[in-house]
């Protein structure tokens, strides 16, 4: 379930560069000694003092991030980049720094524990989700770096006691916007994914928030509802009573036992038969079942 960090493209425009201009997906790959260069450049800008400058330094280390020669040199980035997203900048330069910060993550192990080791990464993080934040791009950036940082152990030790679960459940109302649906849900298998926090998914109502999505018109939010509910229902029997009971999941399970699409239908029918393995839930099933005459 991986994606590409969402940066605009406007904002991606890559910088003039003296010695080194930044890789792009169709350039040809780029002697290390370039990459090295490259990466010095868009540390001088990050400090410029002109957003448009500082922008397009982050857009930069994006895609420099991409790069396996790049590795050694993008640790250095890290604290420019922090001083960013904490600070008082405008949010196009937060956008732009908090993808940048997600895409050194990913990039190998060594840089993921730079990164979520780093002094002020989640308080910076979880600023911009906060109620009032309007900036859907910004929102999607820091949900893609909370995904990121999530799939290890030392991330989930980190976001112990800061509240992210709980940020992200009131982000998966009914009427949350629909670009930002598939990344919630994203961040929110991320997190469940770990069997630990499962249940205390479980009993924050994870389940009567997911099972909202499970009407989405759009396969790939489905398949994400699914196997996020797979997670926090496969084992667990008050997941499964949870489900079973909440409002109109089994006619909604169902439908998509029927999809069209291959992985939403196969997805449905093993949390389907997950739920009817346990006699309890599948007594609720049946009776649902009849009531909405499915």
């Amino acid at each position: 379930m991986s994606r590409a960090l969402p940066v605009s493209p406007t904002d991606c425009a890559a910088p003039t560069l003296p010695s080194a201009a930044p890789p792009s997906p169709s350039s040809s790959p780029l002697p290390p000694k370039d990459v090295q260069l490259g990466i010095q450049q868009a540390i001088q800008n990050l400090q410029a003092e002109d957003d448009p400058s500082i922008m397009k330094a982050a857009a930069s280390l994006v895609m420099f991030a991409t790069l396996p020669e790049a590795e050694p040199h993008l640790a250095a980035c890290v604290p420019c980049l922090l001083v960013l997203l904490n600070g008082d900048h405008s949010l196009p330069v937060q956008r732009n720094a908090c993808a940048a910060l997600g895409a050194i993550m990913n990039a190998s192990v060594m840089l993921y524990h730079v990164v979520a080791e780093s002094s002020g990464l989640l308080k910076g993080l979880l600023k911009c989700l906060e109620p009032g934040m309007e900036d859907v791009g910004l929102q999607i950036n820091v949900l893609a770096a909370l995904s990121a940082l999530a799939q290890q152990e030392l991330g989930l030790a980190l976001m112990k006691d800061t509240g992210v679960d709980d940020i992200l459940l009131s982000l998966l109302g009914p009427n949350v916007d629909a670009k930002l649906e598939e990344d919630v849900v994203d961040t929110l298998c991320a997190i469940a994914a770990h069997e630990k926090m499962q249940q205390i998914l479980v009993r924050k109502g994870a389940v009567t928030k997911l099972k909202w999505h499970l009407a989405s018109e759009s396969p790939e939010i489905c398949v994400r509802v699914l196997l996020a509910l797979g997670m926090l229902c496969g084992s667990s029997v008050e997941g499964q009573l949870e489900l079973a009971r909440a409002d109109g999941a089994v006619k909604a399970l169902v439908k998509l036992m029927t999809s069209n699409d291959h992985d939403v239908k196969s997805i449905a029918r093993d949390l389907f038969s997950a739920l009817t393995s346990n006699q309890e839930a599948r007594s609720i099933v049946e009776q649902m079942m009849r009531s909405c005459q499915v």
